[in-house]
C-alpha cells in the first residue's frame, strides 16, 4: 500500500514537473522597409492575451512561462500587416529569439494577415540584422561565436571581425591602420588610452564572457566621436537579460614549453596573483619625492650620505635573485555570470553580474640583434629568454528598469584588473663595446579600469520623440613598481670574429656609480592615473514630409580627461673598489643586500630628468545636427554636421636649477629649483591649412559626414558614405618623457611639434543578406591623410630611440569581403555546417616630401603600421541534436611597418604570421553542461621584426637577406574548459 503511494506521488511529481517546464519567446519587432524598430507593437502567443507583451522603446519583446513545445505568434501594429508566425518552438528553460519585419499597409480598409515559418534566431544573427539596418558600416561578432572560439579576451576576439587584428597581443588594428587610428568604445563612452607610452587601448584587459557583442563602426556619423580613421570599436554589455540565468565555467590549459617544466620568476608581492602589488614594491608613503631627493643629494656633509643609505635600505627590501620553481602549472581560469528578470505589469528591472579571472604562464624565447648604421655589420647580437605570469580578472555589475515600454534607464558598472609579472633574461654579445653580456629585468606592471555610466532613454508621445542621456567617469591606474635592471659581463675576443668569447675570465657585475644607465642596479617606477569624465545628450525629433518619416537628431557630447604621470630612476651606487671580489659573485643577492649599505659600498642615487612628471588635460566639446531622410521606399540618407572645440595641455619641468641659500653658521644650502613649463593646443573641428608647425587655421568649422543607404530589394543593401575625421595627439606622443623599453633595447620619446591628422574618408559596400545569419558583403574605401602621426625609428648614439613625427600627407585604397554561409545548397544536413571568411587588400602611400628623418633608402612607402593584407577564415559545425561543435579559425596579416627609419637606419618590419585555432565542444546534461577542448596557434610561427635587405624593391621578408632585428618563438596551448548553465 505503501508502495503505491509513493509510485503515485512520484508520478504526480513528474507530471507536475512536466507541466511546470517552460520557455521564452525574445526578439525585436522592425519596419521592413526602413530597418527602424517599432515600439508599441503586440505581440502575442497563441492569441492568449496572458502571454501578450508590447514591444518596448527599442522594439524589444520578451514573453516568459511558456509552455513547452510549439507555437503560434501573431505581431500587430497601427498602420502595418499583421505577421503570424506558425510553428515557434519553445525548448524547456531556453530562450527562442525572432526578429519580425513589418510591412506598412498602404491600403488601411482591410485586415491582411501574412503567415511564415521561422526558426529559431540566436544573437548571432542578430549581428547580421543590426547591420543590415545600421545607419552606418559596420561588422561584429556576437557572444555565440565568441564562444565557438579560443579567445579569452576582447583583444583576441577583434581579430576575428571583418578588416581587423590585432597588434602586440591587444592593440588594434582596423582596415589595416595602426592602433592610434582607432577608437575604443564601452557601449556609448569613449575609453581613453590605457598606455603611458602609445595612443592606444589594451584590449587584453576585457576578458570576453563579459560582452554580448563587439560591433566595428567603420563610417562617420554626427552622433558618433569623430577622433578615428580605421573604426570605431564598441564593446557592449548586457543589461536585462531575457530570462535569469546562472553560467559558470572553469578551464585548464597546457603551454607547450612552459607547463610542468621550470620556470623563472622572483619574489614580488603576496597579491600578484590578484593582478595587483600590495605595496611591497612601492615606495614607502613618506620617501622623498623627486625635487626632496635631488635636495638631499645636494647637501654637504656626511649627513647627505647617511641619509642616502639609510633611504637606499628602506627600499631594498626584497631580493633581485631570479627564482627557478621545479614545475610551472597549468594556466587556469575562472568565470561565472549571473542574470535575473523582473516583469510585473508595465515594469521590467533586469541585472547582469559577471567575474571572470585567469591566471596563465608562459615562456618564450626570442633574439634580439642591431646592425650598425654605416656598413651593416652587427651591433650587438643577444637571446633572449621571457617568462611571463599573466593575469586577468573583472568585475561587471549591470542594471536596468525599462517604465511602460517608453523609459528605459541603465546602471553599467565594468572593473578590470590586468597585470604581467614577466622576468627577462638577456645574454648575448656587444661587438660595439667588445663584451659578453649577461642582462636581467623584473618587471611587474599592472592596469586597472574602472568604467561607471548612467544612461536614460525616452520616448514622448504619440509624435515618438526620442530623448537619450548618460554620464560617467573611467578610472584608469597603470602601475610599474620597482622594475630591477642589472647586468653582469665580462670582455669578449675571438680570433673568427663573430665566433663564441674566447675570453675565460669571469663575468663581473656591472655597478653603477653615478651614472643614469637605466640597466645597471636601476630600479624604475612609474604610475599613470587619467580620470575621464564623460557626459551626452541627444534629442530624435520624427516628423513627416508627404507620407515618409523623416527624423532630425540634436546633441551634445563632452569629455574631460585628467591625467598624472611620474616616473622614478633610482640606483644603486657601488663605492667598493672595481677590483672587489663581490663583483665576481654570481649571485646578485649577495651584492645588493643591507650588509652593504651598512659597511658603505651601497648608497642610493637618483637621477632626475625634468620630462620624468607632467600633468595633462583634454577638453572636448562637440555639438552636432544629424537628419534621417527617408526619400523614397527603397532609398534613405543620414546627413548632417558635427563641431568639435578640443583643448590639450601639458605641464612639465622643462629644466631642474638650483638655489643657493647663505647660511652664516656653515656652507650655503642649495635647493633644487625645477621651471614648469606648459604645452597648449586648441583646435577645432574641419578642415584647415598650415602656415608653419606651430600655426594651423581653419578652413571650414564642421565635421560633415552623408551615409546613403538604397534598398535594391528586402535582401540586398547598396551603401555610400563620406566624412571627415581627425586623430589628435596623445599626451604621450608630445610628452617629453624618455622611457627605457628593455625588451627592444630602445628609447621612446614624444615630439611637442607633432599636429593633428585630418582625414577623409569615402566609402562604397554592398550588402547581400541570404537569411539565418548568412550574408554576403563587399566594400571599397578611400582615405587621405593630412599630417599623419607615425613612430620614427633613429638612430641615436649607442642606445635605438623612437620618436613621433608628421609625415605631410598619405593616401589609403582598399577592398573588403565578407562571406557568412553554410551549406544547406549541398544537403539540408550540412545547414549546420558555416563557413565563414572575411578578406580586406589595403594599399597606402606616403607622401615622403619634406619629412624630417625620412628613410633615404625609401623613395615610397606605406604608412605606418598599415597592414597590406588581412585573412581571416572559418569553419564552423554545430550538431543541432547531439549538440558535438567543431570550430576552425584562421587568421593572417601581411607584412606591416612597425616603425618608420631615417637615413642610415632603415624601417623596421613585422613579417606575417599565420594563426591556426581549433575547437571542440560538446553538450550534455540536457544542454546544461558544455566541455570545450581547445588548441591555440596550431602553426606557432615565430614573431620576427626585420630590416629589408633592399628597402625600395622588397619588402617581403627574405630569410638569410633581412637583417632580423627581433624574433620571439611561439608556442601551442591546449584548453580544457567545463561550463554549466542554470
Amino acid at each position: 500500500m505503501k508502495g503505491k503511494k509513493i509510485a503515485s506521488l512520484l508520478l504526480s511529481f513528474i507530471a507536475i514537473s512536466a507541466f511546470a517546464q517552460t520557455g521564452v519567446i525574445s526578439g525585436k519587432v522592425v519596419d521592413s522597409k526602413s530597418g527602424e524598430t517599432l515600439m508599441g507593437a503586440t505581440v502575442a502567443v497563441d492569441d492568449n492575451s496572458a502571454l501578450a507583451v508590447a514591444t518596448d522603446l527599442d522594439g524589444n519583446f520578451t514573453i516568459s512561462k511558456i509552455p513547452v513545445g510549439k507555437h503560434k505568434v501573431k505581431i500587430r501594429y497601427v498602420g502595418y500587416q499583421e505577421k503570424e508566425q506558425a510553428d515557434v518552438d519553445v525548448k524547456p528553460n531556453d530562450v527562442t529569439n525572432l526578429y519580425v519585419a513589418l510591412m506598412e499597409d498602404a491600403v488601411m480598409m482591410q485586415e491582411a494577415v501574412i503567415t511564415a515559418t521561422v526558426t529559431k534566431r540566436d544573437n548571432e544573427s542578430a549581428i547580421f540584422v543590426m547591420q543590415r539596418n545600421s545607419t552606418v558600416i559596420q561588422s561584429g561578432i556576437s557572444n555565440e561565436e565568441m564562444k565557438r572560439s579560443p579567445d579569452k579576451s576582447s583583444g583576441e576576439v577583434i581579430r576575428r571581425v571583418s578588416g581587423a587584428t590585432i597588434q602586440d597581443g591587444k592593440f588594434a588594428v582596423i582596415r589595416g591602420l595602426a592602433d592610434r587610428y582607432n577608437m575604443a568604445m564601452l557601449g556609448n563612452t569613449v575609453l581613453p588610452s590605457t598606455e603611458p607610452d602609445r595612443k592606444a587601448f589594451a584590449f587584453d584587459v576585457f576578458p570576453s564572457n563579459i560582452l554580448d557583442n563587439i560591433i566595428i563602426m567603420k563610417t562617420g556619423q554626427p552622433n558618433l566621436p569623430s577622433e578615428w580613421a580605421g573604426g570605431i570599436i564598441q564593446l557592449n554589455t548586457r543589461d536585462i537579460p531575457e530570462k535569469s540565468f546562472f553560467n559558470v565555467t572553469y578551464g585548464i590549459g597546457f603551454t607547450e614549453n612552459t607547463t610542468f617544466k621550470p620556470f623563472n620568476t622572483y619574489d614580488g608581492s603576496k597579491t600578484d596573483w590578484l593582478g595587483f602589488d600590495n605595496k611591497t614594491r612601492k615606495l614607502p608613503s613618506d620617501f622623498p619625492g623627486i625635487v626632496d631627493l635631488n635636495d638631499v643629494k645636494l647637501t654637504y656633509g656626511p649627513a647627505k650620505d647617511s641619509t642616502l643609505t639609510s633611504l637606499g635600505k628602506r627600499i631594498q627590501t626584497s631580493s633581485w635573485k631570479v627564482r627557478q620553481q621545479k614545475l610551472a602549472r597549468p594556466n587556469q581560469s575562472l568565470q561565472m555570470s549571473g542574470g535575473f528578470a523582473v516583469r510585473k505589469k508595465d515594469v521590467q528591472i533586469g541585472g547582469v553580474f559577471a567575474m571572470s579571472y585567469s591566471n596563465s604562464l608562459r615562456y618564450t624565447q626570442g633574439e634580439r640583434t642591431r646592425y650598425d648604421a654605416a656598413d651593416k655589420a652587427l651591433y650587438y647580437d643577444y637571446n633572449d629568454d621571457f617568462y611571463n605570469n599573466s593575469v586577468t580578472a573583472a568585475l561587471l555589475a549591470n542594471i536596468g528598469v525599462v517604465i511602460k515600454n517608453n523609459h528605459k534607464i541603465s546602471f553599467k558598472n565594468l572593473y578590470t584588473v590586468n597585470s604581467d609579472k614577466t622576468t627577462y633574461l638577456r645574454d648575448g654579445v656587444s661587438y660595439f663595446s667588445a663584451t659578453e653580456q649577461n642582462r636581467t629585468s623584473l618587471e611587474f606592471v599592472s592596469s586597472r579600469v574602472l568604467s561607471s555610466n548612467l544612461g536614460g532613454e525616452h520616448v514622448f508621445g504619440k509624435q515618438e520623440i526620442k530623448w537619450k542621456w548618460s554620464g560617467g567617469l573611467t578610472w584608469i591606474n597603470r602601475d610599474q613598481p620597482q622594475t630591477m635592471r642589472y647586468s653582469y659581463e665580462k670582455p669578449y675576443n675571438s680570433s673568427t670574429g663573430f665566433g663564441a668569447n674566447e675570453n675565460t675570465s669571469p663575468f663581473i657585475y656591472q655597478a653603477q656609480n653615478g651614472g643614469s644607465d637605466p640597466k645597471l642596479s636601476a630600479m624604475f617606477y612609474s604610475q599613470l592615473q587619467e580620470k575621464v569624465y564623460n557626459a551626452s545628450t541627444d534629442l530624435g525629433i520624427p516628423f513627416k514630409i508627404g507620407d515618409k518619416k523623416q527624423v532630425v537628431t540634436v546633441g551634445y557630447w563632452f569629455q574631460q580627461r585628467q591625467r598624472s604621470f611620474e616616473a622614478r630612476n633610482l640606483f644603486f651606487d657601488y663605492r667598493g673598489s672595481s677590483s672587489d671580489s663581490l663583483l665576481r659573485d654570481r649571485d646578485v643577492d649577495n651584492i645588493i643586500n643591507q650588509a652593504n649599505f651598512d659597511n658603505g659600498k651601497l648608497i642610493l642615487n637618483q637621477v632626475a630628468f625634468p620630462t620624468d612628471v607632467y600633468t595633462a588635460k583634454s577638453t572636448t566639446h562637440a555639438a552636432y545636427v544629424m537628419m534621417e531622410n527617408t526619400i523614397t521606399d527603397r532609398f534613405k540618407a543620414v546627413w548632417g554636421f558635427r563641431f568639435e572645440a578640443f583643448e590639450q595641455s601639458l605641464t612639465s619641468p622643462t629644466k631642474i636649477g638650483f638655489e643657493v641659500i647663505d647660511n652664516p653658521d656653515g656652507p650655503p644650502t642649495i635647493k633644487t629649483s625645477m621651471e614648469d613649463s606648459t604645452y597648449f593646443k586648441k583646435y577645432y573641428s574641419g578642415a584647415y591649412y598650415q602656415n608653419s608647425p606651430s600655426t594651423v587655421k581653419s578652413r571650414f568649422p564642421l565635421l560633415p559626414s552623408v551615409n546613403l543607404i538604397y534598398k535594391l530589394n528586402e535582401r540586398m543593401n547598396l551603401r555610400a558614405s563620406y566624412s571627415q575625421s581627425m586623430s589628435r595627439p596623445e599626451f604621450r606622443e608630445v610628452s617629453q618623457f624618455l622611457y627605457y623599453d628593455f625588451v627592444r633595447d630602445a628609447n621612446l620619446i614624444g615630439n611637442l611639434n607633432l599636429n593633428q591628422t585630418f582625414i577623409h574618408n569615402a566609402d562604397l559596400r554592398y550588402e547581400f543578406f541570404l537569411g539565418k545569419g548568412q550574408a554576403i558583403n563587399a566594400s571599397v574605401f578611400y582615405k587621405n591623410f593630412t599630417n599623419t602621426i607615425e613612430l620614427t625609428a633613429m638612430a641615436a648614439g649607442g642606445v635605438q630611440q623612437f620618436v613621433y613625427s608628421n609625415a605631410q600627407s598619405a593616401n589609403l585604397v582598399g577592398v573588403e569581403l565578407e562571406v557568412r554561409k553554410n551549406f544547406d545548397f549541398i544537403s539540408k544536413k550540412l545547414e549546420d555546417l558555416t563557413f565563414v571568411a572575411n578578406m580586406a587588400y589595403i594599399y597606402s602611400r606616403v607622401n615622403l616630401n619634406n619629412v624630417k628623418n625620412n628613410a633615404g633608402e625609401e623613395k615610397k612607402r606605406a604608412m605606418q603600421g598599415q597592414s597590406p593584407y588581412i585573412v581571416n577564415l572559418g569553419l564552423s559545425y554545430l550538431h543541432p541534436k547531439v549538440g558535438t561543435g567543431v570550430t576552425l579559425l584562421y587568421n593572417q596579416v601581411g607584412q606591416r611597418l612597425y616603425a618608420v627609419g631615417e637615413v642610415g637606419n632603415p624601417s623596421w618590419y613585422e613579417n606575417w604570421r599565420p594563426l591556426l585555432d581549433l575547437q571542440i565542444s560538446q553538450k550534455f546534461w540536457k544542454d546544461k553542461g558544455m566541455i570545450r577542448f581547445t588548441i591555440s596557434d596550431l602553426i606557432a610561427k615565430k614573431t620576427i621584426f626585420y630590416q629589408n635587405d633592399k628597402p625600395d624593391s622588397q619588402r617581403q621578408y627574405q630569410a638569410g637577406k633581412d637583417a632580423v632585428v627581433q624574433s620571439i618563438n611561439n608556442y601551442r596551448t591546449y584548453t580544457l574548459q567545463l561550463s554549466f548553465n542554470f
